[in-house]
């Protein structure tokens, strides 16, 4: 559940990146952007279910996606504190953040860097209601392809307690019986 809670933490605290689509276009994602809703229903075995839908637009949460591929995050606190509120474990955090970004065949890709300075990658699907618009998904099978690349990361640990990533995969996918989080967002005008 440690690795299921901070990965939450990276999401939600962190604005939320990355995505795979159909038909998105860079030009399309470049602006500011506000926080409107959050909402998060995972169900792992043994585990208490996570679930809930929360509005968050009067925080003045925002991303900024520029041309040139980078972008940057400004949060407020109160989104951290109804976070919070829910049961979700918030780590350090700072109340800005940035990186940069890809469009390439359909998937857009995040890079940020944690509190440890260790880069982060991040997928999700996304979807444009309109121009004005956007929410960005994650289902089980996203999750767990997120999971398995940065497992192979460590595959000489796992090496050494008997394991291969695909084992660790194997049982999580098992253990995860649902993952479903959506993020939506308003164009700033």
């Amino acid at each position: 559940m440690k690795i299921i809670n901070s990965f939450i933490v990276v999401l939600i605290s962190v604005l939320f990146f990355g995505c795979e689509a159909e038909d998105v276009e860079l030009n399309q994602i470049l602006g500011d952007w506000q926080l409107q809703s959050t909402s998060v229903d995972i169900n792992i075995v043994d585990e208490k279910p996570v679930k809930f839908d929360l509005d968050l637009s009067e925080y003045q949460s925002t991303i900024s996606f520029k041309e040139d591929g980078t972008f940057t995050t400004k949060s407020n606190e109160a989104v951290l504190l109804k976070l919070k509120q829910q049961n979700v474990e918030i780590a350090d955090y700072s109340l800005t953040s940035g990186g940069t970004y890809t469009i390439e065949n359909g998937v857009f890709t995040i890079n940020s860097k944690d509190q440890n300075n260790k880069s982060q990658k991040s997928k999700f699907k996304i979807t444009f209601q309109s121009d004005d618009t956007f929410w960005i998904e994650m289902n089980k099978a996203i999750y767990l392809d997120m999971i398995k690349v940065e497992l192979e990361t460590q595959k000489t640990l796992l090496a050494a307690y008997g394991l291969t990533v695909d084992m660790v995969i194997e049982e999580l996918s098992a253990d995860v019986l649902k993952f479903d989080y959506k993020t939506t967002y308003k164009k700033v005008k």
